[in-house]
């Protein structure tokens, strides 16, 4: 079983009518319950995103969304049904909607991060690579390998700043494709290991930096 995920496509789509249900299952412990679809808008937490939330139905059951998580290929929406004794039948189908504000809030701490990225390539700091990215409203940030080459100063900080202000002003263009597995490793210089090597890849370039990503 596999969820197609309809949000690499359009960030920016934030409703999608008949998708089908595959399973509802009982969240041990909860109240709540987990919907599987065969196609969804919803984006599951990864990447250091927080999930999409929003909810579902079919015109006289409503399933909030409060999470979502991605086990293997398949995307587990987990909520509560309106009402609580309601649920969905397997095959039928139903329209999803998505919290736009929430998304657009995650998408584009997101990107921030990116954009750090390529501020303190421009600063210079080419021996810094990035790792853990953490994009959630409390707190966000980017972690930095530089391999104790030297100490990080506030002068340094301070180059950062300005150059992330003059891309901010800029207004550079963000461009996204597919390409092979072959082309990303090209593009970013090596490939994580958590990317397929069978499947396409998803690249967003802000300005010279590219970096597999599934919705900034």
């Amino acid at each position: 079983m596999t969820t197609k995920l309809l949000f690499t496509e359009n960030t920016f789509n934030y409703t999608h009518e008949n998708a089908e249900v595959l399973s509802v299952t009982n969240v041990t412990d909860k109240q709540s319950k987990i919907v599987v679809l065969h196609e969804t808008i919803f984006y599951p937490q990864g990447g250091g995103q927080p999930s999409d939330v929003g909810y579902i139905t079919n015109g006289s059951v409503k399933f909030n969304v409060e999470k979502c998580t991605k086990e293997n290929d398949v995307v587990l929406h987990e909520g509560i049904f309106e009402p609580n004794d309601a649920t969905f039948q397997i095959g039928e189908k139903v329209n999803l909607f998505v919290d736009k504000e929430t998304r657009l809030l995650n998408a584009s701490i997101h990107s921030a991060g990116h954009l750090l990225d390529l501020a303190v390539k421009n600063a210079g700091f080419d021996a810094w690579t990035p790792g853990k990215g953490y994009h959630f409203v409390q707190s966000p940030y980017v972690e930095y390998n530089h391999n104790n080459q030297f100490k990080v100063e506030k002068e340094m900080m301070e180059k950062i700043s300005v150059e992330l202000e003059k891309l901010l002003n800029d207004n550079g263009t963000v461009k996204i494709e597919y390409v092979s597995f072959e082309k990303a490793t090209e593009l970013i210089g090596s490939a994580p290991t958590y990317l397929p090597s069978d499947q396409p890849v998803r690249i967003v370039t802000y300005g010279s930096v590219s970096c597999p990503c599934s919705v900034s």
